[in-house]
């Protein structure tokens, strides 16, 4: 016991230089360690475990004491085209180590040209027991071209989209994601296309909007829109859109989908003529819903269905 005691004095009397001695070695280790021989390691690895299913290259790992940075990231998969990032970085909470749940901060540099933050904390317990997770997202100036390219929407979108949203969600969607949403798009251009519809191909004019702005609220399945505005005073087409859309968010085991069922929509529309006389046969749908104006015209309509699959039923909007 004299012995262990004496040891415990010594070390204790040269704690500091204990203390310098272990951080050097962490530093050193971190410093010497083949950061550029990791990514040949990472690419194999994640391949296998996907069955060749996902493909990830970078060019480069950074690591510091409390983060972790890839540059010029690459993830391929069969069902999407590539996306790239030109910086990924992930700082850890240290937090985790105790609680053994996601936690810390993610910047994504040029993701879609733009810029993405997210940050993930533990959150509470639902009633049912099922842990959560609070996340806020933050994303800057993301091309909706390059939005397109991924989503493999039927129509090409132009602009640029900032989005913030701040929320709780179960990992495993035991139970419905709750989350407020505030998105912005500046400059949004719809060049002129074709859509296929129940009723056959739709020609769509092309259409130019200062800013597109949607806030609202998914909870409980259903997202309501508290605010839309679409376009603003000098647009071609400007106006509001209120109501909402039931939205079930379901893990298959295979992934995480959404599944659209009824909606309601309240709109309210400004049409100049330009635009009036480029999307004629577009309008004449809602002829009945139409009231003149000095400059074109306005369109006041409730638009409903049970789901995306079934024809929307029309009715005026007092």
């Amino acid at each position: 016991m004299k012995k262990l005691k004496l040891a415990l004095r010594f070390i204790f009397s040269h704690k500091l230089k204990y203390l310098v001695m272990s951080v050097a070695t962490v530093v050193f280790l971190i410093m010497l360690f083949p950061y550029n021989d990791v990514g040949d390691v990472v690419t194999s690895q994640v391949s296998q475990q996907t069955n060749n299913q996902v493909y990830v290259v970078f060019d480069r790992l950074k690591a510091g004491l409390t983060s972790l940075t890839v540059e010029n990231l690459t993830v391929e998969t069969p069902a999407l085209p590539a996306i790239s990032v030109q910086e990924v970085t992930v700082n850890p909470a240290l937090g985790m180590l105790i609680t053994q749940k996601p936690e810390g901060t993610l910047l994504a540099k040029g993701l879609f040209r733009g810029d993405v933050e997210l940050h993930v904390k533990p959150g509470k317990r639902t009633e049912a027991g099922v842990s959560t997770h609070v996340i806020d997202l933050s994303a800057q100036r993301l091309n909706l071209n390059e939005l397109h390219k991924v989503a493999q929407l039927p129509v090409m979108l132009k602009g640029r989209l900032n989005l913030n949203t701040t929320g709780t969600a179960d990992p495993t969607f035991q139970e419905q994601p709750d989350f407020d949403i505030n998105m912005k798009i500046d400059q949004f251009e719809l060049p002129a296309s074709t859509v296929e519809t129940m009723m056959g191909p739709l020609n769509l004019p092309e259409l130019r909007l200062s800013q597109v702005e949607l806030k609202g609220r998914l909870s409980a399945g259903r997202f309501n829109i508290e605010r839309a505005l679409v376009g603003k005073t000098g647009d071609e087409l400007a106006g509001t859109i209120r109501g909402g859309i039931n939205v079930q968010i379901m893990n298959q085991g295979r992934g995480v989908q959404p599944f659209i069922g009824a909606y309601q929509f309240e709109i309210d529309l400004d049409v100049k003529k330009s635009l009036k006389d480029k999307a004629a046969l577009f309008l004449s749908f809602l002829k009945a819903y139409e009231t003149p104006t000095q400059d074109g015209a306005q369109y006041k309509f409730r638009l409903n269905a049970n789901s995306l699959q079934m024809p929307p039923s029309m009715s005026a909007l007092r």
